[in-house]
């Protein structure tokens, strides 16, 4: 992994559980889990017809130093758009993380 091409700073948001008071825990709000240096990968972007208009999707793949515990419930922020985690890749052996995300 080149360290010299993370060059990018993304915001990883996660869901809040708060205790409902009845032994369970339900979803708060988002909070940040972090602010990480990251590599951008953009990949080809599609467009589609939904509910009669015209839809735009836009992929990335964000790498990121190694994170424990994220998975797809995550989101990322970046550039001015809320990407969602669809996939998490291990690189290496607990080296960094590839997060295969969608924007529309």
């Amino acid at each position: 992994m080149n360290i010299g091409r993370m060059d990018r700073r993304i915001t990883v948001m996660v869901t809040s559980m708060i205790d409902d008071g009845y032994g369970g825990t339900i979803p708060g709000g988002t909070v940040a889990l972090g602010t990480f240096w990251a590599n951008v990968r953009q990949l080809s972007g599609r467009e589609f017809i939904g509910a009669e208009a015209v839809q735009a999707e836009r992929k990335a793949v964000f790498t990121v130093h190694w994170v424990d515990g994220l998975d797809t419930t995550a989101t990322v922020e970046w550039d001015g758009a809320t990407w969602n985690i669809r996939e998490v890749r291990e690189v290496g052996r607990r080296e960094a993380l590839e997060l295969h995300c969608t924007s529309e």
